[in-house]
């Protein structure tokens, strides 16, 4: 059976893949089974701007980020949803794939602020960079580390403004140990680019040794090895 979804995400921990499908009255979270492709309805509700953020065996969703006050919740299996944490402008999150942490950035126009949680909604941590959290991939493994894109300034920054395209930023790579909260310096993209690299949708490979995104200028792919 063919059916559309306005979003697709992978949980390889629960062997499913989350969907998303919008109407003009509400929105249905399902989950798909990899081998049965059985579906059930998670959560249905009259609010039409949830993103889903898988993370291990949990699902959460978000408020799509917007410049207002956002809020994460993990959907429990009865298909409530229990507030994880909440009121924060500008709110993005990243859950690392065995849900034992969520990056989770802020963005208030006056600054910007990347943190990290457990998936209780207890802080572990901030980093000593600023960026949006959607910039943030992690690495396999159990230290918790991220590799960002990272503005060389976050002024004035505004989510609704970026989403639009109205906003752009110039992005360095830093590898970040949010829960230690430092940060190294890994490369200046533009000096090897040529051109400002905005990054969006970053992903590390499952070794470790490369940092994988799209430069939201132009939509072209770039692999950064960060061994070298």
């Amino acid at each position: 059976t063919l059916s559309a979804f306005s979003s697709v995400s992978a949980a390889p921990a629960r062997n499913q893949l989350i969907l998303t499908a919008g109407t003009a009255a509400n929105t249905t979270i399902s989950t798909s089974n990899y081998d049965t492709e059985q579906r059930a309805v998670i959560l249905s509700s009259p609010l039409r701007s949830w993103h889903v953020v898988p993370a291990g065996k949990n699902v959460f969703v978000e408020t799509a980020p917007s410049d207002d006050a956002g809020f994460l919740y993990a959907i429990l299996e009865n298909g409530e949803l229990r507030k994880i944490i909440g009121n924060i402008r500008g709110l993005m999150a990243v859950a690392r794939n065995d849900g034992a942490y969520l990056a989770v950035s802020s963005a208030d126009g006056g600054g910007v602020r990347l943190s990290v949680f457990t998936p209780d909604g207890m802080a572990a941590g901030n980093s000593p960079v600023a960026t949006f959290a959607e910039k943030c991939a992690w690495f396999p493994g159990k230290t918790p580390l991220l590799a960002c894109g990272v503005p060389r300034s976050v002024a004035g920054a505004s989510v609704e403004a970026w989403f639009m395209g109205l906003q752009s930023f110039n992005d360095g790579v830093w590898i970040v140990n949010p829960v230690q909260e430092t940060a190294t310096f890994v490369r200046n993209l533009e000096n090897e680019a040529g051109r400002p690299i905005d990054i969006i949708d970053p992903q590390v490979s499952p070794d470790g040794k490369y940092f994988l995104f799209k430069n939201k200028n132009d939509l072209s792919f770039w692999s950064l090895d960060l061994t070298r």
